[in-house]
């Protein structure tokens, strides 16, 4: 980038591996004290080739910047954890807080238009659960996709690691199932939630009983968090191609 001042090729340098922009700001800032130091102390007027000479080339110094950010992140110190154990715990917790986040949501928006969620009409009940009962199949997931994906992005780990967090995620996705059932008599809907592949105990025996309500459904519930993730690492690989164009 022949034509771009060292501070500019710098940052674009950092960008370029992954660096967020409030953590550029701070490098950036650090690296214009430094260099205040080295020139000012001589009468140097800070040009670009004085800032080579005495600071680095922009390529050598964003590396090695980068390098240290990555290390400070628990992600890239610890991706056994971050990648190997914490995923199933993470979708225990992202869909415990979705079901709670609809279920605030839903009695809310009752208690701000009738007062209560008994005096709701039938076909917003229905409305209503239909709503949870989907949202459950793809919101967790997508938000784990998100998380996963942005740590591996700015942690650049190995893509193996990330492939494991996935195959987690996606494996509960992919076998979660839940169905509304409503009945006309008051108290015999039913909600059936669990996860394909968990037996239970009969009285003869073991049973999967929820094996024959996977479908589509179910394949909708693992390409949907899987192309979110697929457009993120594109987004920044795409990002870092046109960060590596000469200018």
């Amino acid at each position: 980038m022949p034509n771009r001042s060292w501070a500019e090729r710098v940052d674009d340098e950092l960008a370029r591996r992954g660096v967020p922009a409030r953590s550029r700001r701070r490098l950036m800032a650090e690296l214009r004290d430094h260099a205040d130091d080295l020139t000012d102390g001589e009468g140097l007027t800070m040009t670009d080739d004085v800032l080579i000479a005495r600071v680095g080339e922009p390529t050598v110094l964003a590396a090695r910047a980068a390098e240290d950010y990555r290390r400070a992140r628990w992600s890239s110190r610890h991706p056994l954890l971050a990648f190997g154990l914490l995923p199933l715990p993470a979708t225990v917790l992202a869909f415990a807080a979705t079901v709670l986040a609809f279920g605030v949501a839903a009695n809310v928006g009752a208690w701000l238009t009738v007062g209560d969620t008994d005096l709701l009409p039938r076909p917003a009940m229905v409305a209503l659960a239909y709503g949870l009962a989907w949202g459950v199949r793809f919101v967790p997931f997508v938000l784990l996709a998100v998380l996963f994906t942005r740590l591996y992005v700015r942690g650049r780990v190995s893509r193996w690691w990330f492939a494991a967090a996935g195959a987690q995620v996606l494996t509960v996705a992919g076998s979660l199932v839940s169905a509304i059932q409503f009945r006309d008599d008051p108290g015999q809907s039913t909600w059936t939630l669990g996860v394909a592949w968990l037996p239970v105990p009969l009285h003869d025996g073991w049973a999967l009983p929820f094996l024959s309500l996977v479908g589509w459904a179910q394949v909708a519930q693992v390409a949907v968090p899987l192309g979110v993730g697929a457009l993120m690492v594109r987004a920044a690989r795409r990002r870092q191609a046109v960060l590596a164009v000469p200018c």
